[in-house]
């Protein structure tokens, strides 16, 4: 097989494919002739030299929280993580919400090796996490280079947003607290009234 780069390819990474056909004419008992063909495609990933940019980037993301029980629930983060670069890259991410008092961290989470402009959808569930108003979701993605690639050196991607956790039930138990806090000054302030009035 001769393989022909064309002469405007960019430097990187490209795939291909190279496919073998093989037809079969048979002939049926009625007379009906059926040609049947066969595929088979091997992918194949060229190299083009030239300068090498490898990178990630993180995009759309997104993150709301759910409540689950009675204090904690969970957070749900959604991305889209594009290869920005010319080379063919893997990775590893993690992905961390916090607030003021507290944070969860869910780490180990692959990225399937991408092609040079290749794209994957990306969401995760994070449970047991404190709602506490308004929180960050970050996620960073180290970029992994393929077994046997001489690729320069990588750095971290490193992407942030802000959400709303409303903590319902502390806001619930403020509320009925204030409210007994108002209805015994309220009848303390009636007591030394009556007081006065007795005394009078």
């Amino acid at each position: 097989i001769v393989v022909a780069v064309p002469r405007a390819a960019s430097p990187g990474d490209h795939a291909a494919a190279v496919i073998v056909s093989l037809t079969a004419r048979s002939t049926g008992a009625a007379g009906a002739r059926v040609d049947l063909d066969q595929r088979i495609a091997i992918r194949t990933l060229f190299r083009v030299s030239g300068p090498l940019h490898p990178g990630l980037r993180v995009e759309s993301l997104r993150a709301s929280f759910r409540h689950g029980g009675l204090v904690s629930g969970s957070a749900v983060v959604s991305y889209r993580i594009r290869n920005s670069g010319n080379v063919k890259l893997g990775g590893r991410q993690r992905v961390r919400v916090a607030g003021v008092l507290s944070g969860s961290t869910q780490q180990g989470l692959a990225v399937p090796v991408l092609l040079p402009g290749g794209v994957v959808e990306m969401r995760t569930k994070i449970g047991h996490v404190l709602p506490q108003l308004q929180m960050t979701a970050t996620v960073t993605v180290t970029p992994l280079q393929v077994a046997g690639d001489a690729d320069p050196a990588r750095s971290d991607v490193i992407a942030s947003v802000r959400f709303w956790a409303f903590p319902w039930v502390w806001l619930l138990a403020l509320l009925v607290l204030l409210a007994l806090l108002f209805i015994g000054r309220r009848r303390h302030r009636r007591r030394r009234l009556a007081g006065a009035s007795a005394q009078d």
